[in-house]
């Protein structure tokens, strides 16, 4: 471990340890000797937690006596995210006498600094957690403890608060997870107010939808008009009445004057 002092290739042992199938012992040893190393982002721009909010919940390894065998781990064979690591099933749950490494890594960070931190893309821990196909029991929780405010942020890509995108059916790991009811209760239930958020934020959208809608007709009812009064219009032929009743054109009348003036001169 001493490696990650001396070589900057190896100073990514936390964020190794946060995505991949090893005991959680492990985590826990790695951010206590490199504290430092937890809010630090990889090449990726990620911090271990985005990482481990993104990795696949593993079973927990039974390190008693024999629990823990390096054939276990060879002969687990391929899977769906290709770790080789044993995962757990959407109806499954991690030890409760065991911290989750989302746990871990909070635990052992500054909370509020490591589940406000964001991808590349924009996305808070919590947004990851979410599109991962985790649920509360599996790390939502601790994160939404450490960070509260996560839940009125809108996910940059779905612009989605996250109860609504933990309402939708979310791919990730080769799997499709279906939205887990419990999660989506606490997410409403920790802040009911954002709901009232979401649907005025429609309500504004669908008002400034109609307002521009009605400004197109209107802009084009103008030009139309526009382009009626530019259109050459028709020679409109003044008239004059006589004494007998006779109506002449002003045109015709000049005409008959400048004839009169000639034949008296």
């Amino acid at each position: 471990l001493q490696l990650a002092d001396q070589h900057p290739w190896a100073a990514r042992i936390v964020h190794a340890a946060s995505g991949v199938d090893c005991p959680r012992a492990v985590v826990k040893i790695a951010t206590i000797l490199y504290p430092r190393h937890i809010e630090d982002l990889d090449e990726q721009l990620r911090t271990p937690l985005i990482i481990a909010a993104k990795a696949p919940i593993f079973k927990v390894r039974d390190l008693s006596d024999e629990g823990y065998l390096l054939e276990d781990h060879v002969l687990a064979g391929d899977n769906n995210n290709g770790s080789g690591g044993e995962t757990l099933g959407a109806d499954e749950s991690s030890s409760p006498a065991e911290p989750s490494v989302i746990e871990i890594l909070i635990d052992a960070s500054s909370a509020n600094v490591a589940c406000s931190t964001t991808n590349k893309e924009g996305r808070l821990p919590l947004h990851v957690a979410i599109r991962s196909g985790k649920q509360w029991k599996h790390g939502i929780k601790s994160i939404l403890a450490a960070y509260p405010e996560a839940l009125l942020q809108q996910d940059p890509s779905t612009r989605l608060y996250p109860f609504l995108l933990a309402a939708i059916d979310q791919k990730c790991h080769g799997q499709v997870y279906k939205p887990d009811l419990g999660t989506l209760y606490e997410l409403l239930r920790a802040n009911p107010a954002v709901s009232n958020g979401a649907l005025q934020r429609d309500d504004n959208s669908n008002s400034r939808n109609r307002r521009n809608k009605h400004e197109y007709h209107h802009r084009q009812s103008v030009d139309s008009n526009n382009n009626n009064s530019n259109k050459e219009q028709p020679t409109t032929t003044l008239v004059t009445s006589t004494k007998n009743g006779r109506y002449h054109s002003l045109d015709g009348i000049r005409q008959q004057q400048q004839t009169n003036g000639q034949a008296n001169k």
